[in-house]
């Protein structure tokens, strides 16, 4: 009887020699062959890449197309649909809500009989403010802006400033990431201005409302 219990202790023993790890392995599956992340298993980098806070100031610029809607006031054709481009600079105060003041300039041709020269430079300076959609998105960020600016219309050569007023802007547009600083970008938006002859060279009008819609694309670095 002291035989016995003495043989079944010893076995006790040797039973807990044996290495968890190595009882864990004859536990699995026989097809499968034991990999060496079963026991070692390698602490995967975390990718913050996107989960940066949104509060940082952003500039961009890209080409602008501006398509003008005459109207029946004959002085709305001396501005005809053109080109150019545009540059701004923002800042993100939160992962919803962005203020941004943009410079833009582009060339149009002017209405047949409209005006004493064949094309004019339409610039503006802005001021705009963003609200972002998706505040959670950090590949995509959908948004809408509303804003207004100072308008001037330049003969060709900046010989002479013939049409300069105020004007309103509103749309929206998205943002794609496609790296940790930098993003591409596209935006539409309604432009209403509200522009006065200065020269008083065409019959004696003075004032005319001129409608454009903005089409733009552009790149952006963040800081």
């Amino acid at each position: 009887m002291r035989r016995t219990m003495i043989s079944g202790l010893l076995a006790l023993g040797l039973l807990a020699l044996i290495p968890a790890e190595w009882v864990q392995a004859q536990q699995r599956p026989a097809h499968r062959r034991m990999r060496y992340s079963d026991w070692h298993e390698p602490q995967r980098r975390p990718r913050d890449f996107y989960q940066e806070p949104r509060r940082l100031f952003y500039m961009g610029a890209g080409p602008l197309v501006n398509i003008a809607v005459e109207s029946a006031n004959e002085l709305s054709s001396l501005v005809e649909s053109g080109g150019g481009a545009a540059l701004f600079l923002g800042f993100r105060f939160n992962d919803y809500f962005g203020l941004e003041a943009g410079l833009t300039g582009s060339a149009h041709p002017t209405g047949l009989g409209a005006a004493p020269y064949s094309q004019g430079i339409l610039h503006s300076a802005s001021l705009d403010g963003k609200v972002f959609l998706l505040p959670d998105s950090r590949r995509i960020e959908p948004f809408v802006q509303i804003g207004f600016g100072g308008y001037g219309f330049f003969r060709e050569g900046y010989e002479g400033l013939d049409l300069k007023g105020m004007g309103f802007h509103l749309g929206g547009g998205a943002d794609f990431r496609i790296a940790r600083r930098i993003c591409i970008g596209t935006r539409a938006l309604y432009r209403g201005l509200n522009l006065t002859n200065s020269t008083s060279w065409f019959d004696g009008r003075e004032e005319v409302f001129q409608s454009l819609f903005s089409l733009e694309g552009n790149v952006q670095i963040q800081f």
